[in-house]
């Protein structure tokens, strides 16, 4: 769905237009639920002058009304789904400030667990994934660069595998169904080759496969990269990936791929 196709809301390949991702002013308790929703998924505390690094909105309404976006323009189906998603969904924006990743605090069934929606134009080639946001110093000599497939998932990894840590040259991306290859093109295109990879995978993506991905990207034959899977085997279905609380990990011990020819 696109709920606005005006020019003056389009995005660029360089993102410039900042965004408030404050909280509302007062908390009501579907608020704190999705918070708490968060919270409870990767088992760390979120404080809520933390919002914006983690791109995430608590009201789509409030949200709208601090970064001057008309919900009111919108069509009549597009505010009742606007509507419906505000009551049931937690929201992530992407790191292109373009496209709200919807995750349903209270799925029916697995139709029903994820949504994206449009804020903004979509201009084709722009980062739609996620990413923690961060003030990247481009004249780096190295970057350190952490790829997990969900939101949860980098979320983890940032908060229970790597205990926080950030600075001017790292990044936390989940690549939200675009796939690694094109996160890592994405990045060239940057600027950001010379870089330590690290992908950290669901128990369903197999080395093999992710080689073979992996032997298109610049960036992964020049650096290498380094795979970790969640060993952890405490789950229901006797495998997790890394969107679970510190307790639910035990890392692997990193696979270094340099070889993609074979």
């Amino acid at each position: 769905y696109m709920l606005s196709s005006g020019s003056r809301y389009k995005k660029k390949f360089v993102m410039e237009r900042e965004l408030d991702f404050n909280p509302p002013e007062t908390l009501t308790p579907a608020h704190l639920a999705k918070l708490q929703y968060v919270e409870h998924r990767i088992g760390v505390t979120i404080p809520l002058e933390e919002l914006g690094k983690y791109r995430l909105i608590l009201d789509i309404y409030d949200f709208c009304q601090k970064n001057r976006i008309d919900v009111a323009s919108f069509d009549r189906r597009t505010q009742a789904l606007l509507q419906r998603l505000n009551e049931q969904y937690v929201m992530f924006m992407t790191h292109d400030r373009s496209l709200l990743n919807c995750r349903n605090l209270y799925p029916k069934d697995k139709n029903d667990r994820f949504y994206k929606i449009y804020l903004f134009e979509d201009e084709g080639d722009s980062g739609r994934f996620y990413c923690l946001a961060n003030d990247l110093d481009l004249t780096q000599r190295t970057f350190q660069i952490h790829i997990a497939e969900g939101i949860f998932d980098i979320l983890s990894v940032y908060q229970n595998v790597r205990g926080g840590e950030m600075d001017s040259s790292t990044l936390y991306i989940a690549n939200n169904g675009k796939g690694y290859l094109y996160v890592l093109e994405y990045l060239a295109r940057l600027g950001i080759l010379n870089c330590d990879i690290h992908i950290y995978c669901d128990s369903d993506v197999k080395l093999p496969a992710l080689k073979r991905l992996l032997r298109y990207s610049t960036s992964a034959q020049v650096n290498g990269v380094r795979v970790y899977y969640n060993e952890y085997t405490g789950g229901s279905d006797g495998k997790v990936d890394f969107g679970v609380p510190r307790d639910q990990i035990q890392i692997s011990q990193p696979t270094l791929l340099t070889n993609f020819t074979t």
